[in-house]
């Protein structure tokens, strides 16, 4: 299903650029929106990123009871902030906000389109990749910086690819 985790990452960054254009990250010298995958990244030693949408697939299960596979795969989307430099970090909790916001439009509407991306060109695909309600989550302060985990789990029709 990793054209279906593919869509869905390249949903959230399109976004997240059109919600928050000056989020962003810098991976392997390349300045993007800033959602990154973990799977898809080198390891981080400093821990998690700041101020970076970071993608977590941590399960996945399928139903093969029908003609299609149905894969349902729970994601966790982890984020933390130290506040801004200019004010020396006393808006972590402002800048935290802001990213909670950021992620509710991120996840909305609750579909993208499916696209096989190990292709070139790459290729459209018949199904959607659609997720349910992101659940509650738990501000935790770690250190000097503000984190969140949240998570929900997103669905895709098995299709074979050509």
């Amino acid at each position: 299903m990793q054209s279906a985790k593919d869509s869905f990452l390249l949903t959230m960054r399109n976004r997240l650029a059109a919600v928050n254009a000056n989020r962003t990250v810098v991976v392997r010298g390349a300045v993007r929106p800033a959602v990154i995958a973990e799977e898809d990244e080198l390891a981080v030693t400093e821990g998690l990123p700041l101020d970076c949408f970071v993608l977590r697939w941590v399960e996945e299960q399928v139903d093969s009871s029908e003609p299609i596979a149905l894969h349902a795969m729970r994601c966790e989307v982890q984020y933390a902030t130290r506040g801004t430099d200019v004010l020396a970090g006393i808006d972590r909790g402002r800048v935290l906000c802001a990213m909670d916001a950021e992620l509710k439009a991120m996840l909305y509407p609750q579909q993208c389109a499916q696209t096989n991306y190990g292709v070139t060109p790459t290729m459209a695909m018949v199904t959607r990749v659609f997720w349910s309600e992101a659940g509650p989550s738990k501000m935790l302060v770690v250190g000097d910086r503000l984190q969140r985990t949240v998570g929900f789990t997103a669905f895709a029709l098995e299709e074979v690819l050509q």
